[in-house]
């Protein structure tokens, strides 16, 4: 808790501050998602925007200026696999390294899948844990009375 500002962000939609935190985290809960979320957040590291906030993922804060994030999402690695269909046992059809590819048509995909659009037009199939939107959570800390604080923990747009 101490790392947080006292009007950290947490919504769109008005949430903010350490109690909406709490209420909404449970940080002391055995199964609160908190650390699983911040975890994979920071894991995929992040960079400094023009006033000196540390933002993270980088899948948000290195987001091109005027690509969609909700008809786009990036590969978080290199060589991920792009299969036929939504199964492990499928033809790999491409992989995407670090790559930004539009989102197929979601409707029956399987849980674990994306489906995505490659560039040449083709339609392939890709676990999601490999794939990431710009408008998952993402965290910014600043420098407060010489102290790095999180003063967001957000999702959405």
């Amino acid at each position: 808790m101490d790392a947080l500002s006292k009007d950290v962000e947490l919504s769109f939609g008005g949430d903010h501050g350490l109690d909406d935190f709490k209420t909404m985290w449970k940080p002391e809960a055995a199964d609160s998602l908190l650390w699983e979320t911040l975890a994979t957040t920071l894991a995929l590291g992040g960079s400094f925007d023009k006033n000196g906030r540390f933002i993270a993922p980088y899948t948000f804060s290195r987001w091109p200026q005027g690509l969609d994030g909700f008809s786009h999402v990036v590969a978080v690695g290199t060589g991920v696999r792009v299969r036929s269909a939504a199964n492990d046992a499928a033809a790999v059809v491409a992989s995407l390294d670090f790559s930004i590819v539009e989102t197929a048509d979601p409707s029956g995909e399987p849980d674990g899948w994306v489906a995505v659009k490659l560039p040449s037009g083709q339609i392939g199939h890709v676990r999601d844990r490999l794939m990431r939107s710009p408008l998952e959570y993402r965290v910014g800390f600043s420098k407060q009375a010489g102290r790095w604080q999180i003063d967001f923990f957000i999702a959405g747009d």
